[in-house]
């Protein structure tokens, strides 16, 4: 009779994890096709709420004269001696332009080096000094980078906005040394704008609502423009202010761009996606069965793949990411295009281009009568013009993590039934690590490639998502932990 109960209970252990395996395995599969075919169909159109009025609203001002100053500043810039000379010359324009000028030194405590930031206040004639956006760009503080054309483009932008008649918010523009680390200072400048004793300083204004960051390369061409909006933490701005950033851009007439997607991909990568785009699931299918899987991994999954990496991983896309641990909304406007070298390559349309998107969201910041709010903070951009709320992109992941929970009661409900038999086999827990390894690494490594390499590796990272599904001790482990 106790054999025959043994064989009856071991039978019942097997058809149960037989079960849980067969579950487990359909729940990550499932959950990976919901990533893979369901969850970009879902995505919502961009739109601006009542909070922000919209981008293309008025006519722009920034015009030819100032492209031009423009250029000449970044002349004026590449003849002066990095640091000193080349702060003198931002204060000289800076004070022309009637703006209050200081140079704010700091000490880099990563470089152990100290350093100087320029900040010009510019107070709007019809504000009340009560609010503030920041603008901020680098100049060249030991040798002449290729983003010396940022800090001549915002000179000429700063002397702009200087003449126009409709700021309401003061603005407030920080230059910061290029070869310190991107983040160090504006975050050492933030430290002290916020700091209690604020007698005798010149470069305070009001209380900072938003914050742009301009990056121009000055041996590129303007062909696109990338709105970078992660932050440090994963942390994203409120949707309204990346979708008047992509409306800016898009009216201008020049193409919208997502900064970490074409980091990673690079200009081949770029052109293979736009041919290969796929806007609807008949379609897409058919371009599973013409055989061009790895085009339709890059054109409906790349994006919110990346996006969901770069949250993971909490990298900043820009100097902006400071700011949003303070709360305050910011984004990085990007310059991008095909390198060349040599002499630098802007010309004075793409300048003017840039101004006008430069233009176009802060004046939509100015109009604003109250904090950014009534949109999303937390979403996957898809694509430039399509976002995914939480509730959408949550359901597969919640599928892909269900399976982790049955291991784990399976273990526990073999652990009870015969806890004398149960075990961790040191082969195992050796496979998890590898494992862990492994999936750790192809998710550092896929930022590097493109095409089918990509979809090898999306593939691989499945089937070490899939093993470790099936390890009991990968989910002993977790259920630990």
């Amino acid at each position: 009779m106790k054999v025959q109960e043994e064989e009856k209970k071991k039978a019942r252990e097997r058809k149960l994890v037989l079960a849980v395996d067969i579950v487990s395995f359909l729940l990550v599969c499932g959950g990976a096709a919901a990533i893979l075919f369901f969850m970009p169909e879902f995505a919502r159109n961009n739109y601006i709420s009542e909070n922000a009025l919209v981008p293309n609203g008025g006519r722009p001002g920034y015009g030819h004269a100032h492209a031009s100053f423009a250029m000449k500043m970044l002349e004026r810039m590449s003849r002066a001696r990095p640091g000193e000379e080349a702060v003198d010359l931002i204060v000289k324009i800076g004070e022309a332009a009637g703006l209050r000028c200081e140079k704010h030194r700091f000490f880099c405590p990563i470089t152990r080096e100290e350093g100087v930031n320029v900040v010009c206040v510019l107070h709007a004639a019809r504000g009340e000094g009560k609010e503030t956006v920041v603008l901020t760009s680098q100049y060249p503080d030991k040798a002449h980078d290729d983003w010396i054309a940022s800090a001549a483009f915002t000179c000429s932008f700063m002397q702009f906005l200087s003449t126009v008649p409709w700021l309401s918010k003061d603005i407030l523009f920080l230059f910061t040394p290029s070869s310190f680390p991107p983040h160090s200072p504006p975050a050492r400048w933030l430290s002290d704008y916020h700091s209690a004793d604020l007698s005798g300083r010149l470069y305070h204004g009001g209380e900072i609502w938003a914050a742009v960051s301009v990056e121009l390369d000055r041996r590129s061409r303007l062909e696109e423009v990338g709105v970078g909006y992660e932050s440090e933490g994963g942390q994203h701005p409120n949707l309204d202010l990346v979708n008047i950033a992509f409306h800016a851009i898009t009216h201008t007439g020049i193409r919208a761009n997502i900064p970490a997607r074409r980091e990673r991909q690079g200009q081949a990568g770029e052109e293979r996606a736009r041919r290969l785009e796929v806007v609807a699931t008949p379609a897409a299918v058919l371009e599973l069965l013409r055989g061009n899987l790895p085009g339709f991994v890059e054109s409906r999954v790349e994006r919110i793949h990346m996006n969901m990496v770069q949250q993971a991983m909490g990298r900043s896309t820009g100097s902006h990411g400071v700011f949003k641990g303070l709360k305050v909304e910011a984004l990085s406007l990007i310059s991008e295009g095909r390198r060349r070298g040599g002499d630098a390559v802007l010309s004075t349309s793409d300048l003017l281009r840039l101004g006008q998107v430069l233009e176009r969201t802060v004046r939509s910041i100015n109009n604003t009568l109250e904090r950014f709010h009534q949109s999303f903070f937390l979403w996957l951009l898809s694509d430039t013009q399509q976002f995914l709320p939480p509730e959408q992109y949550m359901a597969p992941c919640g599928v892909l993590l269900l399976p982790l929970i049955l291991q784990a009661l399976k273990l526990r409900a073999l652990s009870s039934s015969s806890p004398s038999s149960y075990s961790w086999p040191l082969h195992e827990t050796v496979a998890v690590g590898l494992s862990y390894l492994a999936g750790l690494f192809l998710l550092i490594m896929k930022w590097n490639f493109s095409g089918h390499r990509f979809l090898i590796l999306n593939l691989l990272t499945l089937v070490m998502f899939i093993l470790l599904n099936f390890s009991y001790g990968a989910t002993t482990a977790i259920v630990l932990v």
